[in-house]
This record gives structure tokens, C-alpha cells and sequence, in this order.
């Protein structure tokens, strides 16, 4: 059982490592509108990431146990653990797609897709390749919503990381306000 809490530390270090990548180049945004960066104007003030998903959402994503509310560096939402993933939802309130694609370099891949017909992107931050963590970014007007997936260490061989991304995603897209 030290295993497993040591692996999982490890992998919630690598999270938390590639969210501050990701928060330390929010800054200097050139060309926006100010009112995008006030949470009065937006799309997402409403929404809560650790109500987002049902107990049985849950069960059937391979996650178990409560939630707990994530806030740091100016990201806020809720981290949920599983047996062998750690799954984060977070509200990027004044970052849209736009911005995400604007920091490019900080990623070894970003892709765009489609999640429930909204525009998304998929993104392993630099240096993540093959480490079993995966940013899935879904478009909320103004702001988007970033899930990012971290897998035990010993699942990273067997299991994709973006595409367990991307099935949450589908399933909290359905509760972003429209």
C-alpha cells in the first residue's frame, strides 16, 4: 500500500507540475478584451467542478470516494481519485481555446477535437509524453474547462491518458452552461 501512496503522490506532483507550467505563462495575454479576465462576465462563474459529476458518473468513470476542492495558483475546481487515476476538473476562467493555443510551446502535443460539439484540445504538457497524463480542454465561450488525468504508474503502458481525458470531458460537457 506505500507503493501505490508513493506512486500517487508522484503522479499528483506530475499534475500539479504541468498545471503550473500552464498558470506561470497565463500572464501578458496581448490584444484581449479585460472584462474576459472578470469573473462577473464569466461563461463558467456558475459552474462548481465538484458537483459536476454524480456518484455513479463517477463509479463508471473508475473513480471513487469524495471530492476535494483544488485551488491553487488561480486554478480552481475539484481533484477526484480513483484506483489508478487521479482526475482533476478545473475552470480556466479567462483563458478560451485561443489562449491555450497561444502557449503552444508548452506542450509536446496539442491537438484539436470535438467534444460533445464543442471545440476542444487535447495537450501533453512539455516533457509529458509517455508519463500517463493528459489535459483535455473543452470550449466554454469566454473561459474553458481543463480535465486533466493522471495515471498510476504502473496503468501508463496499458492505457491512454487522453482518451480517459476526453470521456469525462464528454460527460461534464453536457453540464456547462450553454
Amino acid at each position: 500500500m506505500v507503493g501505490m501512496r508513493t506512486t500517487r503522490v508522484a503522479a499528483v506532483a506530475a499534475a500539479g507540475i504541468a498545471t503550473l507550467l500552464l498558470s506561470a505563462c497565463s500572464g501578458g495575454q496581448t490584444g484581449g478584451n479585460p472584462e474576459t479576465t472578470s469573473a462577473a462576465s464569466s461563461g463558467l462563474a456558475g459552474f462548481d467542478p465538484c458537483t459536476a459529476l454524480s456518484s455513479s458518473e463517477l463509479q463508471n468513470l473508475g473513480v471513487s470516494g469524495e471530492s476535494k476542492p483544488y485551488n491553487k495558483q488561480g486554478e480552481v475546481g475539484c481533484d477526484y481519485e480513483g484506483d489508478d487515476l487521479l482526475l482533476t476538473v478545473l475552470k480556466a476562467e479567462g483563458r478560451d481555446l485561443a489562449a491555450w493555443e497561444g502557449r503552444r510551446n508548452n506542450f509536446d502535443s496539442l491537438t484539436k477535437n470535438d467534444v460533445g460539439g464543442r471545440q476542444g484540445l487535447q495537450g501533453i504538457a512539455l516533457g509529458g509524453t509517455g508519463q500517463g497524463v493528459c489535459n483535455q480542454f473543452v470550449d466554454a465561450g469566454k473561459d474553458s474547462l481543463d480535465i486533466v488525468v493522471v495515471l498510476e504508474s504502473d496503468r501508463v503502458k496499458d492505457t491512454d491518458p487522453c482518451a480517459k481525458a476526453l470521456e469525462v470531458a464528454q460527460v461534464v460537457e453536457q453540464k456547462l452552461p450553454k
